[in-house]
């Protein structure tokens, strides 16, 4: 944030974060702690998806157009 490299950012999608789902004891998850810090870019943070590390991550290219909306990613197709 501080570096200036988020500048221009549109919007944020998150993965899941294994291990951290359920802090009941604390009132705040992970997501929270993000949504929070990411808060001062204000443009759209979804969390909670099921891309990255895990049991069956799903494959999000990198470059294509992709629409964050409400909680929904829509990512085009990788080759045109």
């Amino acid at each position: 944030m501080r570096s200036g490299s988020l500048r221009g950012v549109r919007g944020v999608a998150l993965g899941r974060f294994l291990g951290f789902e359920d802090y009941p004891d604390r009132g705040w998850t992970v997501l929270d702690v993000l949504r929070d810090r990411l808060g001062a870019l204000d443009v759209p943070v979804l969390g909670g998806l099921d891309i990255g590390h895990g049991d069956s991550p799903l494959s999000v290219p990198l470059g294509p157009i992709a629409r964050l909306d409400g909680d929904t990613l829509t990512v085009g197709p990788a080759v045109s």
